[in-house]
């Protein structure tokens, strides 16, 4: 297979660079290839084909792991998969149910945790594999063996010390005092160098290539495998325990349930609730014994590396995980296991509009479909000449600014029990329908609906990643209001985002949906039959959080002027004229519903560019934005806060269109003006 991975670290020296190169071999020696891809989705590392994009290349699926970042919100269009080693309690409690929501942008999942996950919510709607940690290949294991004189091993980058207070600072300055310590680790860490400045046991760095650290645990004997609360409290481990195991070395950890499960009395524990000048005494105790009991010493390091071996190996967990993914994507794209039939409405005015619609439903991954074509112009005959194995239903549309009337005409016709609806301007990924039945079929909810992005030959652009809240739905409504013309701008915003193929609707929507009110839509009958399931029914569609759709173009600009080409009159004299503003309040205006417009936050109307290029499309250079430590501390003090981070959205509100970023934003604002940063800096030195 060939397998795609997005890079998010960049080149820093951390545990998940080393598993990315155990990862690497594993593939390679199992018949796989790996391309590795950088942030902006170019491959590197490879004389071959670096510089490559990822969809020059015949991918069969794409993973990354760890971070939820905004490099990734806008997915290439291939099978996707997401690797979370990192316990939630590592991400801030505020943003824990955003993140895990987010996991549903991927196809599937895998952890050394997952059930945990999947236990406390109901958010995730993915698959699960089974699970693959950050291991050590077979061929890397060094094999126990009796040593005269056992050091304790620890390596670790220590960056906490920097940002809040170092983890078990006691523990490390008592066994530092020992004599019987080896400490290692990286000489800088994000720019920030001597992280283990004070500590006489420091011996240096160990080269980042996946093998060298097995070396160094073999030679010291014994390895303190300690995970941090966040690990124990999920029953995960950090990579230093595969890592002990492999180097066939004695292992002290703490009382943790992963560890227990498997090595059962092959290691050392800590009880993690006594203090750390008790642990501390208990493993320097540890040390000593192993060194006057060296054969007992021995058989418990053999012991663990024989567990290790027989069940913990990555070579098993990359052909158990392989195996599975394979089975999925094979699965999802069986018809036989498609239980649900989709209709698709394709509004054509030609035969041309109609090849466009046609090439992105063929590429689905959700074969059992019907096509029901609206036919707009006089295509019919063109279409059934050149597609004439095709069972299609055709319907003669009442003109292209008449959609609604047109509907009416297809209700008899739609069989199943979903319906979506398609034109000629909209792209799909291959899972868009994928993605979308299984939300709509999992939650009570009459329709999903996914992201939105513009895909141009240089870069996405990404103008939806989260959930269309229901005020922005009904918009339309407040074009009365004194800022009539930027609510306007806002709400066609809405319209653009929520794309005619982005919602999947259940049939039973139609019980709702009144034929005198579709007769007054011209043109979005989706964004009608939405707030017919919001207005009338008070229920609000399910967002997939996956970005499977949208259009090609190189703005949004672009985009306005070529699919929504019914604005033109509101553009040419800035009216909300003969569009859907106006006829959806001609609509609901007889139906009760209440907005509290001020709580919804404005979008930023440009959207925002993920290139490819190191070029924007302006032809401007893009430069490096570069926080100095006092504002990464400040950025970390605001993010933590739940006031200070509500207090820096509301304040930076109106530079959201020129910083996107969320941390440029909050930075830049401060930089320009110093009362507000000296009254975020005074709490952040307190947070230090």
């Amino acid at each position: 297979m060939n397998i795609a991975f997005y890079n998010l670290f960049g080149e820093m020296k951390n545990a998940e660079q080393e598993t990315l190169m155990r990862l690497k071999y594993c593939f390679n020696k199992q018949g796989h290839e790996l391309f590795v891809l950088d942030k902006n989705g170019f491959v590197i590392h490879n004389d071959s084909f670096n510089g490559k994009r990822i969809e020059d290349l015949n991918i069969d699926f794409m993973f990354t792991y760890n971070l939820l970042e905004a490099a990734i919100k806008t997915f290439p269009d291939v099978y996707s998969v997401f690797f979370h080693w990192v316990p939630l309690g590592f991400i801030p409690n505020f943003q824990t149910l955003l993140a895990i929501r987010y996991f549903n942008s991927f196809d599937s999942f895998a952890g050394t945790y997952e059930q945990n996950v999947f236990k406390y919510f109901d958010k995730i709607c993915i698959k699960s594999v089974p699970f693959i940690g950050s291991s050590v290949p077979l061929d890397f294991c060094l094999p126990a063996r009796m040593h005269p004189d056992r050091k304790l091993f620890y390596v670790g980058v220590n960056f906490e010390r920097k940002l809040v207070k170092m983890r078990y600072e006691e523990l490390f300055k008592k066994l530092d005092m020992s004599d019987k310590l080896d400490i290692y680790g990286p000489k800088i860490v994000y720019g920030v160098p001597d992280l283990w400045s004070g500590f006489k046991s420091y011996r240096g760095e160990i080269p980042f290539d996946g093998k060298s650290i097995i070396k160094k645990i073999n030679q010291a004997g014994i390895c303190l495998a300690i995970n941090s609360p966040m690990h124990n409290d999920t029953g995960a481990v950090s990579n230093r325990t595969y890592e002990a195991a492999a180097a066939g070395a004695l292992i002290i950890s703490d009382d943790n349930a992963f560890v227990r499960k498997y090595f059962k009395d092959s290691v050392f524990y800590i009880d993690i609730n006594e203090s750390e000048e008790e642990s501390s005494h208990k493993i320097i105790d540890i040390v000593d014994w192993a060194n006057s009991h060296p054969e007992e010493a021995y058989q418990m390091a053999k012991a663990s590396s024989e567990i290790f071996k027989k069940e913990l190996s990555l070579d098993s967990m990359v052909k158990n995980f392989i195996h599975d993914i394979k089975y999925q994507i094979e699965y999802i794209q069986d018809v036989s296991n498609q239980h649900e039939c989709v209709d698709i409405i394709c509004f054509v005015e030609s035969l041309h509009d109609f090849d466009a619609i046609y090439f992105q439903i063929a590429r689905q991954y959700y074969k059992n479909i019907r096509i029901i074509i609206v036919d707009d112009g006089e295509a019919e005959q063109e279409i059934c000449q050149k597609y004439q194995n095709n069972d299609f239903v055709f319907v003669k549309g009442e003109g292209k600014e008449n959609k609604g009337a047109s509907f009416i005409k297809v209700i008899p016709y739609i069989k199943s029990n979903y319906f979506m609806f398609m034109d000629a301007f909209s792209i799909m990924h291959k899972r868009h329908i994928h993605k979308n039945i299984d939300i709509v079929t999992n939650y009570d909810t009459l329709f999903a609906y996914s992201g939105c992005y513009i895909k141009s030959e240089y870069e996405y652009i990404n103008i939806n990643n989260k959930p269309i809240m229901r005020d922005e739905f009904l918009y339309f409504s407040l074009s009365h209001a004194i800022d009539w013309h930027y609510k306007d701008v806002q709400a066609f915003f809405i319209e653009t985002i929520f794309s005619r193929s982005a919602a999947l609707f259940k049939k039973e929507v139609l019980n709702i949906v009144d034929n005198d009110e579709l007769n007054i839509i011209s043109n979005n009958i989706h964004f009608y039959i939405a707030c017919c399931s919001i207005i009338k029914r008070n229920i609000l569609g399910r967002f997939t959080y996956a970005l499977t759709t949208g259009y090609a173009g190189s703005s949004i600009e672009e985009i306005n002027n070529t699919v929504f080409s019914h604005r033109k009159h509101w553009h040419s004299n800035c009216r909300a004229a003969k569009t859907y503003i106006k006829e959806m309040n001609e609509i609901f205006f007889k139906y009760t519903f209440e907005t509290t417009p001020n709580f919804v936050m404005h979008r930023p109307l440009t959207g925002e560019p993920i290139s490819f290029s190191d070029v924007v499309s302006s032809g401007e250079q893009k430069n490096e934005f570069v926080f100095s430590d006092n504002e990464i501390h400040m950025l970390l003090y605001i993010k933590k806060n739940k006031f200070a981070y509500n207090l820096a959205k509301i304040i930076t509100k109106h530079k959201i269109n020129k910083y996107p970023n969320e941390d440029i934003r909050f930075v830049q604002y401060c930089r320009k003006h110093h009362l507000v940063r000296n009254f975020f800096r005074h709490f952040a030195k307190k947070y230090r």
